[in-house]
């Protein structure tokens, strides 16, 4: 019987981990045209919604099909969550790399872009920064800059 039960316990908590989260969203194409679609959330384990994997890649089901979209696939794609927005915008990180950045501030002359590194179970994930000023330049910092330091960069 208690094999039974751990059989059970076993299969029904695959079956939980492995399910799919969807949320209504869409996609900005490199030609600039939008299309609402479902955005499949990457999960975590013990069912935690995490989005530290959607930096590279986002995958979604339009017209039944699945698609998996990069950077340079796409211009942008946001969606809604527990009634939360999320926007993610092609920009580049400090490498130099295509990433998608999650918009945290858009403004006329600046734009905060927010990318997350987890370093694996029992550290503190990393905050990355890319600021977009109005001309198209890039500002790249982390969350280890002290507000001083980031005052001085922003004024050059």
């Amino acid at each position: 019987m208690k094999k039974f039960t751990l059989l059970l316990f076993f299969i029904l908590f695959l079956s939980k981990s492995y399910s799919q989260k969807t949320a209504d969203g869409y996609i900005v194409t490199l030609s600039r045209d939008t299309s609402f679609v479902k955005i499949i959330l990457p999960s975590g384990p013990l069912f935690s919604f995490q989005s530290y994997n959607i930096d590279t890649l986002v995958k979604v089901i339009t017209n039944g099909n699945k698609i998996t979209y990069t950077p340079n696939d796409i211009l942008a794609f946001g969606y809604t969550y527990k009634k939360d927005q999320y926007d993610y915008r092609t920009k580049p990180i400090k490498e130099g790399r295509l990433h998608f950045l999650e918009t945290i501030i858009s403004g006329p002359n600046t734009n905060l872009y927010q990318y997350v590194i987890s370093l694996g179970q029992g550290y503190y994930p990393q905050e990355f920064y890319t600021f977009e000023r109005s001309d198209g330049t890039f500002l790249f910092t982390n969350n280890f800059v002290k507000l001083k330091t980031l005052k001085t960069r922003l004024a050059d």
